[in-house]
């Protein structure tokens, strides 16, 4: 959306043109929103709308209930990570973290702070997740048709 003085900025503008004529953006907006400004109580509701969206006073951060997106690439983290500490065992896990962002483009946009943290998780799941396909392939555990890796609560396992 915008920073504070952005916000403010567009607010003046629109306040000073108010009485001139109808700017541009509101047609916009209310075009988007299938709205006929023709119609005072449709007007009302554009208004509302934008004042919502500009003033209204939602929590910040992910809605509760979302699933992160560590939940699916868990069990690749702790692939990579078994990988990386088996050729080079006495890097430190924040090396190894920072190690992962810049050679695999499935992390690259997450900071390496939160890929450390997560590696104790990513781990364990990866051994569940291995220990399932051995299981799968000896025959012992026939797999669901919609299987996926577990998901796992990483601060369960903290460092």
């Amino acid at each position: 959306m915008g920073d504070r003085k952005t916000i403010q900025k567009r607010l003046d503008k629109a306040r000073y043109g108010f009485y001139q004529q109808e700017p541009e953006s509101v047609a916009i907006a209310a075009k988007r929103l299938g709205l006929d400004l023709n119609d005072a109580r449709q007007r009302e509701k554009l208004l509302w709308l934008l004042a919502e969206v500009v003033f209204g006073q939602g929590k910040k951060g992910r809605p509760w209930g979302s699933r992160t997106s560590w939940g699916h690439r868990l069990v690749s983290l702790g692939r990579i990570y078994d990988e990386k500490k088996y050729k080079n065992p006495k890097l430190s896990d924040a090396k190894i973290a920072r190690l992962i962002k810049q050679e695999h483009k499935e992390f690259k946009n997450d900071d390496p702070d939160q890929i450390r943290q997560r590696l104790r998780a990513a781990e364990v799941a990866y051994s569940r997740y291995f220990d399932f396909l051995a299981d799968f392939e000896a025959g012992v555990t026939p797999p669901p048709d919609d299987f996926e890796p577990p998901e796992l609560d990483y601060d369960d396992y903290g460092d």
